[in-house]
């Protein structure tokens, strides 16, 4: 289909509040892998991934009538996106928390050896073929902030502003972000690459 025909995302919001629920289906499929693979590098699992991308545009779909079509549907979904896979992080923390002091309390009947949490990690990275590179290894290590805001830069190419109204700071923040991101990457990334060469665009290419 030609660029230039297909629809606005104003169009398509507008066209689902008057009762076309068909047209939502043209935004799952304009935002469906983009939610994933933030949502992917975000809880590093595969099978979670796809069940928050569904999550999200559940939300979304719900909670559609509040946009505004004045504003940019692409940091509000990131918004919803960020988010839903957060609250899944904190979920999974609590979890871990209740699991610990479980293990905690039979620790005074034996002993027990527990698992360096950080080995534990970098195990779940090794999920799928396109995980298992060391790019994108390296990019888990960066802080969540730091990580979104230069995933939503460089690879869905977010404005500043966009990106700054899905974290929630400023325009100055959002670019001290992706700088000290792309910072960390090329540090940590430079010993891995033979000739010493850094592209931005290597930690967030997808095999």
């Amino acid at each position: 289909m030609d660029l230039a025909s297909e629809p606005s995302d104003s169009e398509i919001i507008q066209r689902v509040k008057e009762g076309d629920d068909s047209a939502f289906r043209l935004i799952i499929e304009r935002y469906q892998q983009s939610i994933y693979q933030l949502s992917i590098r975000m809880v590093i699992d595969a099978f979670e991934a796809e069940d928050l991308t569904q999550v999200v545009f559940l939300q979304v779909y719900k909670n559609l009538e509040k946009f505004r079509t004045s504003g940019s549907f692409k940091a509000w979904i990131f918004t919803i996106a960020r988010n839903t896979c957060l609250n899944e992080i904190r979920r999974r923390q609590r979890k871990q928390a209740y699991s610990l002091d479980q293990l905690s309390n039979e620790s005074e009947q034996g002993s027990h050896q527990f698992s360096d949490p950080k080995t534990e990690s970098a195990k779940q990275i090794v999920l799928q073929d396109e995980l298992v590179d060391i790019l994108n290894k390296v990019l888990f290590e960066v802080p969540e902030k730091q990580r979104t805001a230069l995933l939503l830069f460089q690879q869905e190419h977010l404005s500043y502003d966009e990106i700054s109204k899905v974290l929630g700071c400023s325009i100055g923040a959002t670019k001290s972000l992706i700088f000290r991101a792309r910072e960390h990457l090329k540090v940590r990334i430079k010993p891995y690459l033979s000739e010493g060469n850094w592209s931005p665009s290597l930690a967030l290419k997808n095999e």
